[in-house]
């Protein structure tokens, strides 16, 4: 059983709820009782949490089924630390679907038992302490922790508390759902609103994925529904989504999070800003200083300011305490300017945010959106290592992986699985890209524009670094930037995909033969699609611009091998002819292409994507 991770609603620096909270103050410290009336859906479901208090440190206690034993009651606890492992003469549960049983746990000292229906369950003494539950835990109903991982619950909760005292035999049978009781529940759900309310102040609660309430119960899916509740006072008020991005970010970035490595000399540092612009670059990953955002605001540059450079010289680092004051500072004074692309907080797997793992990153995240809504902030990790676990939406979701390394398959399954999730959460898609040479990088950032990327990091350094700092205008990624240069813009225009398609493969992306067949997990083109590929072997991205007008954004599957595309065009709605376009890289626009009857032809350099716009003629 994993340990607890920070995911829905996150608890740090936010306006106070004001609010008439009985014993706001008081922390169960050990003894306790969790208490809840529930029917399962069905009693094959595993590792299914009913009621959690997890103190999002890691540590959690649960009413749990059938994580150890099929269709067996016990108290899920981090790494079974309060939890009994044998469970072989333990009853297992018979109740239908739409019989509610009593399932309540008592926590006194080391001694745990479980009740169903007021009578003995099971009890034992563990050697794990009792779990103290602070003011940032929050509670669960739905999953077995508040990591959005967890196995989810499929039933119906009638009723469900906790108590700040170890409940006696006597007091748990006594207990009816929906009914007052003495003691008075330390929290305490009840389900008659549509939005549900502890009864007793403690927290404010929020239903997550298709979790409902109706007929005065929970009711819950087993696949994303759950109820996470947070203390009153701590609970984050949900942030507007970041702007859309106006232009693809093509970043140059020598590092973060220790000094400013770019010329301390103005002079120096605007030569090398004409440099990144002139090699198709747009942005800089650097440390934050009033003239150097002049001087990309001369250059047409846009900054991602690092904010954990914590050195002297630097000393933004949003992580130390004596530093966020700087850091906010920053972001007050940026909010709106266009030379601001926004803020790069994290580049690693995010559980090995340092110090505080994937909660302080969510807690420092919500700070920077806060402190600045109007710029997006950069969280990466690594492939798609925890990507649902951010509970701030930061606009730009990043991650890197070695696809040329370990296989195209990972590349693709990767990329469809972040299209969709930045779909899901209104946000954009960012990639760390390795760099190896011109036909691999290009095939690498192409194949992710088709999915919708809006920012590339390229890793790292490229035609200049900081050790050796002679700007190399031969480096093949100043190729790569002033082939791409001038669609900057206009992929900023067309958004998210709304489909990614692809033709069949007879060769690979290093052009070795193959059979036949589509990348694993992407679409082939419906044949109902107003456009076939007649020649060619490559991923199709369908986008829309703001007036409606189709774009189609065409890769090449071969990094080394160009393609000799042939599209035909059946129609994209309505009844007038077709009107085709091809961005045209040199003139910085759009020009039409000619139809043959419905087809109409370009060529895709090895690794290329070219940028098509359908509309109707007026």
């Amino acid at each position: 059983m994993r340990s607890a991770m920070m995911t829905l609603v996150i608890l740090f620096a936010c306006t106070v709820v004001q609010a008439e909270v009985p014993d706001a103050t008081k922390l169960i410290q050990g003894d306790k009782t969790l208490v809840a009336w529930v029917a399962p859906a069905n009693l094959t479901q595993r590792s299914a949490g009913v009621l959690t208090q997890d103190n999002m440190a890691g540590h959690f206690d649960a009413i749990m089924f059938a994580e150890l034993a099929e269709g067996k009651w016990m108290a899920g606890s981090d790494w079974y630390r309060r939890t009994e492992r044998n469970q072989k003469d333990w009853p297992v549960e018979t109740a239908d679907a739409k019989t509610f049983v009593q399932m309540a746990i008592t926590y006194k000292g080391k001694q745990i038992t479980i009740y169903r229906n007021g009578k003995q369950y099971a009890r034992y003494v563990t050697e794990g302490a009792p779990l103290a539950f602070g003011v940032s835990g929050v509670v669960v109903m739905g999953r077995h922790t508040a990591d959005p991982r967890s196995k989810y619950f499929a039933g119906e909760i009638d009723d469900s508390r906790i108590y700040d005292v170890a409940l006696s035999v006597a007091q748990i049978a006594a207990l009816k759902p929906n009914k007052p009781s003495d003691p008075k529940p330390w929290a305490w759900w009840t389900f008659d609103n549509a939005a549900p309310k502890d009864r007793m102040g403690q927290f404010e609660t929020k239903l997550t994925g298709a979790a409902r309430v109706a007929g005065g119960k929970l009711l819950l899916d087993g696949k994303d529904s759950s109820l996470i509740a947070a203390r009153v006072g701590t609970a984050i008020t949900p942030l507007k989504p970041a702007p859309a991005p106006k232009e693809f970010a093509n970043v140059f970035s020598v590092g973060y999070g220790t000094v400013d490595h770019f010329p301390k000399d103005e002079a120096e540092f605007e030569k090398l800003l004409v440099n990144l612009k002139g090699a198709g670059y747009n942005t800089i990953h650097c440390v934050y200083s009033d003239s150097h955002l002049e001087l990309c605001r001369k250059h047409g540059m846009k900054m991602m300011i690092d904010v954990l450079a914590w050195h002297e010289g630097a000393e933004s680092d949003i992580r130390r305490p004596a530093q966020q004051a700087r850091v906010r500072d920053i972001c007050k004074k940026v909010q709106g300017d266009d030379a601001v692309w926004g803020y790069n907080l994290w580049n690693e797997r995010l559980d090995k945010f340092s110090p505080g793992g994937v909660n302080a990153c969510n807690r420092l995240l919500y700070l920077l959106r806060k402190w600045d809504p109007t710029h997006p902030v950069w969280v990466g990790t690594y492939m798609t290592f925890l990507k649902g676990s951010l509970t701030t939406n930061p606009g730009c979701y990043g991650y890197y992986d070695y696809p040329w390394q370990r296989g195209m398959k990972k590349h693709f399954m990767y990329l469809k699985g972040w299209q969709r999730h930045v779909e899901k959460e209104d946000a954009y898609l960012g990639r760390w890209i390795l760099r190896m040479d011109y036909n691999r990088c290009m095939y690498s950032l192409n194949t992710s524009v088709a999915f919708g990327l809006k920012t590339c990091i390229w890793f790292i350094c490229g035609p200049w670094h900081p050790a050796n700092p002679q700007w190399n205008d031969k480096h093949f990624l100043c190729q790569v930037g002033r082939e791409m240069q001038t669609l900057w813009p206009e992929l900023g225009k067309i958004g998210r995909p709304i489909e990614v398609y692809t033709t069949p493969t007879v060769k690979t992306e290093k052009n070795e033969d193959k059979a036949k067949g589509n990348p694993a997990g992407i679409l082939g083109i419906p044949e109902d699609f107003w456009m076939q590929v007649k020649n060619g072997e490559a991923l199709v991205g369908h986008f829309k611009y703001d007036d409606q007008h189709d774009a189609l954004y065409v890769a090449n599957h071969n990094a080394f091998v160009g393609q000799k595309m042939v599209l035909e065009f059946q129609g994209n709605g309505g009844g007038k002819p077709l009107k085709v376009e091809l961005f045209d890289r040199k003139a910085g626009e759009y020009v039409e292409m000619k139809l043959s009857g419905k087809t109409t032809a370009f060529d895709l350099g090895p690794g290329g994507g070219e940028l098509l716009r359908i509309s109707r003629r007026k």
